[in-house]
C-alpha cells in the first residue's frame, strides 16, 4: 500500500510538471505567432 501511494505520488508529479511544461510551451509558440 506504502510503496503504491509513493509510485502514484511519483506519476501525478510527472504528470504534473509535463502539463506545465507544456502549457508554458503552448503559451510561447502563441505568443510568437
Amino acid at each position: 500500500m506504502l510503496k503504491y501511494g509513493e509510485n502514484g505520488r511519483k506519476l501525478v508529479k510527472e504528470n504534473f510538471s509535463l502539463k506545465v511544461i507544456s502549457d508554458l510551451f503552448m503559451k510561447i509558440y502563441l505568443d510568437n505567432n
